[in-house]
């Protein structure tokens, strides 16, 4: 059974620095940002028109999408959030109907930034292999993101509705009819928080979710090779430096703010959009030095 001490964990996170840096994974990291700006309004798009119709409103799968997004973005970029939400509303809202011609080129059109990553992963592995499959399998992790997202937006709302029903039930309802002296006892039950509030004011559900998907992401990613613990190593340390990372990102914004306007302008918001994501993406990459390390050592 696989043994973790912390000074062993401490040294493969040392390790997978050095390894970040010696392959240059920040140019890599900086490749992948950019297709992310090319891809992400056909992304947007394609995610809110599939999920909105499996969810049956499109509107309100729109809206929550990018409340979500809002958590994932520094509270500096929200403009950047803002103009794209307006750019995706145009043809959201159009009048052509969203057809399976459509749906197929929104899909691809998003491939690039997961071909990016398949580059990156084959530089950090040496993996050759450039087959059809290989390149296809973005669709997969577009399935993937869609499910994920799915279960964001939906689990709130099964929580509540779980929450109403252990209040308020055929059973309960039942039993305070034929014994009215259980009256209080229900009353009681009815009236407790089971803290459902807490739980949803805060990014708990959205962090627990990333933290699987990712998980199996970073262990199919490396074709099953890796332990399923060391895949969540790495998952843990890219979903907790993303919310450490977008916290900090605040302090930096703060300061560089007055600069950056005079630099950029009105573009500014861009900018800041443009290194935060390249900031995420060598999040990401480390995370995938870190399964290639205990990849490589076989550690059990």
């Amino acid at each position: 059974m696989y043994h973790l001490s912390m000074r062993n964990f401490g040294n493969n996170l040392l390790e997978a620095w050095h390894f970040f840096r010696k392959k240059k994974v920040s140019i890599l990291a900086s490749a992948s940002s950019f297709y992310v700006m090319l891809s992400l309004i056909p992304l947007s798009l394609l995610l809110v028109r599939v999920l909105g119709m499996f969810l049956g409103d499109v509107e309100d799968t729109r809206a929550k999408l990018f409340k979500l997004g809002n958590a994932l973005f520094p509270d500096a970029d929200a403009q950047i959030l803002t103009t794209l939400e307006k750019i995706v509303e145009g043809p959201l809202y159009g009048s052509a109907p969203f057809t399976y011609l459509n749906f197929f080129f929104l899909a691809f059109a998003s491939l690039s930034f997961f071909n990016s990553i398949w580059t990156g992963l084959a530089i950090i592995t040496k993996d050759e292999s450039k087959n059809l499959w290989v390149r296809l399998k973005g669709l997969s992790i577009i399935a993937g993101t869609m499910a994920l997202l799915m279960l964001i937006i939906l689990i709130p709302a099964f929580i509540r509705f779980m929450e109403g029903l252990i209040k308020d039930n055929f059973v309960s309802s039942t039993i305070k009819e034929y014994f009215p002296q259980t009256t209080d006892f229900f009353n009681y039950v009815a009236g407790m928080d089971f803290g459902v509030n807490f739980i949803l004011s805060t990014n708990l559900i959205p962090f627990v979710l990333f933290l699987v998907y990712f998980t199996i992401l970073y262990r199919w990613l490396f074709h099953w090779k890796i332990k399923l613990f060391h895949a969540f190593l790495g998952s843990f340390i890219f979903v907790s430096a993303l919310i450490i990372g977008k916290n900090l990102f605040y302090w930096y914004f703060y300061f560089a703010r007055e600069t950056l306007k005079k630099n950029y302008g009105d573009y500014y918001t861009f900018i800041v959009a443009m290194i935060w994501l390249f900031i995420v993406m060598c999040f990401f990459f480390y995370g995938a030095c870190l399964c290639h390390i205990y990849d490589t050592k076989k550690e059990e």
